[in-house]
């Protein structure tokens, strides 16, 4: 037994035991199980279910949504309100911050969202629009995992919306640092879905959203004797300046349904406008297209002198503005009609004031609407932004905001006039731009006629008081009715469309200029889109109207270039009409 045995142990023991580094790669080597797939109904039992153009789920920490195979890679148009600020820095409450055309992409197992390059187009279903989705990119705003098997039965797929929408996609980080100079950070953990509707059209999402700073930054050391360099101080209105909340509001919705007729720019009249790159012929010598902003409007009856619209621009105001101050606002806003009138429409605008009950948002894309807001130091502003198709120029939503300081000349005039050492740090930290995500592909459009008109109607305020006008009086409430009317009327302007005139300005003499009767008529001015001066007379002499109440003959022209109805397929064939006008 023991001459069998002898042989065999020498073999085993020729064999070396493995070393710690060995036993270390082979495990290396081994590749983790993949964990199963979810199934849809696990990922999103006990959730709350929101329905409408897309499915939202809601648990008790994320929100799922679920995208339907024919949603893959169809446009949508994704627009971002920021519903609250800071109240100083350019940083503001009820403020549009940007629109883009976007789709939802599978790529592997993540889905992305991509920004489209709209800017680029050629004939559908053509060889050059083969070659211009090549020569041109899109752009990756964010990207999810999918979270589950497809659906049984509707074969949809499920992600989790926060890997999208709770990062700082509106690059908010950014802008702060950019006006405060403080590196603020996006917070995730201490970040959060708010209200979540979906309708047939679109689905409205809040996020609100944290950003801190662990330290802001020192000033920096300089010699005795040395004055410091211009430093923006950081935000004042804020309990603790390291950390801040912004609640965004996102909007999915569809685009405009087809039947909208894109109309030219006209280089006589000034229209914000889209303009695209169009492959599409060769026989053109310039490949630029130049879309005007403007609503769909479309008569009832075709045939009728007058008709009123299908569908008219419907402004709400918002129950935030003022009861004193609605019926100057709503006044402005209606001036407009009367360019309507001119070429067919009745009733082309419509104000509806929004209930204190009211079960729907302003910052929902159904609704245009015109807000109030505050800030402080007391902004005094107002601007009429809209959002647009970037393939027609179509515009389907308008959020217009009032700053409450545009009516608080007192405090102001103390601030600016009389104490403007207190008001240094104004023109360092508040930029006059408002604040739009990165991926905005609207007008970078700017209007600052208010923060002049306060200033102009602060001094002719305190002008008129130094002539004996009571500021409780029936004269004074006469100036700062007119005064947000001619505001209202040149932002509603904006958002029908039409750009600044300042080449308008003087169509009256002085003398006529004070004659109320004719300026009730004409304006004060050839277009309420310039920015008017208040017309005070000389003391002793006649007294006119101190705003424009009116729209000017330009403002006329303008409407009907962009509204009238044309009887053509294609805007070209529009054009020898519109030059006619």
């Amino acid at each position: 037994m023991l001459a069998f045995l002898l042989p065999v142990l020498p073999l085993r023991a020729q064999t070396p035991a493995k070393t710690d580094n060995e036993k270390k790669s082979e495990s290396a080597d081994k590749k983790p199980e993949t964990p199963p797939e979810k199934h849809f109904a696990d990922v999103v039992k006990d959730a709350k279910v929101v329905k409408g153009l897309f499915i939202l789920y809601k648990t008790e920490d994320k929100v799922f949504l679920e995208i339907l195979p024919d949603q893959f890679d169809k446009m949508y148009m994704l627009s971002l309100t920021c519903e609250s600020g800071l109240g100083e820095g350019g940083f503001y409450g009820a403020e549009m911050c940007g629109e883009t055309a976007v789709s939802f992409h599978r790529q592997d197992k993540n889905v992305q969202l991509l920004a489209r390059n709209t800017r680029f187009v050629a004939q559908p279903n053509s060889p050059m629009e083969r070659a211009v989705k090549r020569s041109f990119s899109d752009s990756i705003l964010g990207s999810a995992k999918i979270e589950s098997l497809p659906h049984p039965e509707r074969k949809s797929l499920l992600i989790d919306l926060g890997a999208l929408l709770l990062t700082d996609l509106p690059m908010m980080g950014y802008a702060l640092e950019e006006s405060f100079r403080i590196p603020y950070r996006f917070d995730p953990k201490n970040s959060s879905f708010g209200l979540l509707k979906s309708f047939e059209r679109n689905i409205e999402i809040e996020t609100i959203a944290h950003y801190a700073t662990e330290h802001p930054p020192l000033p920096p050391l300089m010699p005795p004797g040395t004055p410091p360099p211009p430093t923006p101080p950081p935000p004042r209105n804020l309990p603790d300046v390291r950390s801040l909340l912004v609640h965004f509001r996102y909007s999915f919705s569809e685009l405009p349904p087809p039947g909208f007729a894109p109309r030219f720019a006209d280089d006589r009249v000034g229209h914000f406008f889209t303009q695209v790159q169009d492959y599409s012929t060769d026989s053109n010598f310039e490949s630029s297209r130049r879309y005007i902003h403007r609503w769909r409007l479309e008569k009832q009856e075709r045939s009728a002198e007058l008709s009123r619209p299908k569908q008219p621009i419907v402004f709400w105001l918002d129950n935030t503005i003022p009861l004193e101050y609605r019926d100057a606002i709503r006044e402005g806003v209606l001036l407009w009609n009367k360019a309507f009138e001119r070429i067919g429409f009745k009733e082309a605008i419509e104000v509806k004031q929004q209930p204190d009950d009211a079960d729907w948002d302003p910052a929902d894309v159904r609704y245009s609407t015109i807000r109030w807001f505050a800030g402080y130091p007391d902004p005094g502003f107002a601007e009429g932004p809209s959002a647009v198709n970037p393939l027609t120029g179509e515009i389907y939503d308008a959020d217009i905001r009032f700053d409450a300081g545009m009516t608080r000349f007192f405090r102001r005039e103390v601030n600016e006039f009389v104490n403007p050492v207190g008001m240094f740090w104004m023109d360092i930290d508040q930029p006059r731009r408002p604040f739009l995500a990165p991926w905005h592909n609207g007008s970078l459009a700017f209007c600052d006629i208010a923060q002049g008109a306060v200033l102009d109607a602060e001094f002719s305020f305190d002008l008129l008081m130094a002539r004996g006008m009571d500021p409780q009086g029936p004269e004074a409430a006469k100036f700062i009715h007119d005064y947000l009317v001619e505001i209202a009327a040149h932002e509603v302007g904006h958002t029908l469309g039409l750009r600044h005139n300042f080449r308008a300005s003087t169509i009256h003499t002085l003398e006529q200029a004070d004659d109320a009767s004719l300026t009730a008529r004409e304006g004060l001015t050839g277009s309420v889109m310039d920015y008017i001066p208040t017309n005070i007379a000389p003391q002793g002499a006649k007294q006119g109207q101190y705003h424009q109440t009116t729209l000017g003959p330009y403002d006329y022209w303008a409407i009907e270039y962009a509204y009238k109805p044309i009887a053509a397929s294609t805007p070209e064939e529009e054009l020898p009409l519109l030059q006619k006008i």
